[in-house]
């Protein structure tokens, strides 16, 4: 977890630091910082389609027994706009994991086989949401050894949103049960709709 307090954090300066700072690991470059003081009006939690229906984790580093769907984030802050966050494994199991912060003009994933939302409760700003990822050490985080760890990542977030108060009663264990699943691409129709989710465990990365 960080030690910094809230009153000292200025979070444009923190997480753009990529490339120049190695305890950074925030990839801002595709981030409009104009955005931080957006209201954030929804949170999605979606799930990407595995295409090929690939063993191996978003990454392509390490063989899994079983296909997974990668897992983001996008707080809605219009009709037609987001700020997605993504996470992505280090290059080998020691090094940490990468988020991915970029301005969208959509508002989620209209691909996604699975989707979990919520109306934010109260005023919550972009700035806001990041502030809490940084001071909770939700960016200090490695994937397991074989490079898996997004869904993971994802549901601890939203465990955070709903200790705050931003979302509804319920909402974490809605995402946890959505993660749970597999939703396998049918390579036969890709235009269509991917089949009904499968139970796969979700393994856990470390935070340090």
């Amino acid at each position: 977890m960080t030690a910094l307090s809230t009153d000292a954090l200025n979070v444009q300066d923190y997480i753009d630091r990529y490339l120049i700072h190695p305890d950074c690991h925030w990839d801002a470059m595709g981030f409009n910082f104009g955005h931080l003081n957006y209201a954030v009006r929804r949170f999605h939690f979606c799930a990407a389609t595995n295409d090929n229906n690939d063993s191996d984790d978003e990454t392509g580093l390490a063989a899994r027994r079983e296909p997974v769907n990668h897992w983001m984030i996008f707080l809605q802050t219009s009709h037609h706009s987001s700020v997605r966050l993504s996470i992505s494994s280090g290059e080998t199991a020691d090094d940490p994991a990468l988020i991915e912060v970029i301005s969208k003009e959509y508002t989620m994933s209209h691909f996604s086989p699975a989707s979990v939302s919520s109306d934010v409760v109260g005023r919550v700003t972009v700035e806001a949401v990041l502030r809490l990822l940084i001071l909770r050490g939700r960016d200090r985080y490695r994937f397991t050894p074989t490079h898996v760890g997004c869904r993971w990542w994802t549901c601890c977030i939203a465990c955070d949103f709903e200790a705050v108060g931003w979302v509804r009663e319920g909402f974490a264990q809605q995402v946890t049960d959505a993660a749970s699943l597999y939703y396998s691409f049918p390579k036969s129709q890709q235009h269509h709709a991917p089949t009904i989710g499968v139970y796969t465990r979700i393994e856990q990365g470390k935070f340090f």
